[in-house]
């Protein structure tokens, strides 16, 4: 099943970091940015229930889809708590690569499209800074109107009335054969 883990990824194009413990978890998500954490359940030393709870800990793993993979039984108190400290899922062994690509690839895809939106928020509160080229543009853009001005353009005519006894559909004529 480690051939699983370590084959899903590989058509997807990312950089996978492999570790062996909860320590070492901890550590490589303290000094980068990860898209998701694929965590064992039944590790050495510290478990996975606990490694997630000092991932969500981490400024840099608050928010990261954490995926627990385990082979144990689990009943539903275990799957409960998995849920509290921070999983996004669980994926019980055997896995199947096709199911584990998957599953990444949208994981994946939502990583990217938070970041395109975070860098999206970022652009548009310097462009809104009073030295930010919209601020400084926007009155030269935007018609006189959009501020609620007494220049504010007419309303639209009124629709003209109807003669009574006149009917909105349009006149059909029907032939007979």
């Amino acid at each position: 099943n480690l051939l699983a883990l370590k084959v899903a990824p590989q058509p997807l194009g990312e950089h996978l970091v492999s570790v062996d413990s909860g320590e070492a978890a901890l550590r490589a998500a303290r000094g980068q940015d990860f898209a998701v954490i694929l965590l064992d359940v039944m590790m050495p030393g510290m478990d996975g229930f606990e490694t997630a709870a000092r991932l969500r800990a981490l400024p840099s793993a608050k928010d990261t889809p954490i995926l627990f993979i385990t082979a144990a039984q689990m009943d539903e108190q275990q799957i409960v708590r998995g849920y509290e400290v921070g999983a996004q899922d669980f994926l019980f062994i055997p896995v199947k690569a096709e199911f584990l690509r998957a599953k990444l690839r949208a994981l994946l895809e939502q990583f990217r499209q938070q970041r395109l939106l975070a860098r999206q928020v970022r652009e548009i509160e310097r462009l809104a800074q009073p030295n930010g080229s919209l601020r400084n543009n926007s009155k030269r853009r935007m018609p006189p109107w959009s501020s609620g001005s007494a220049n504010a353009p007419p309303p639209p005519p009124a629709p003209k009335p109807r003669p009574a006894g006149s009917s909105t559909r349009p006149r059909t004529r029907a032939k007979r054969c």
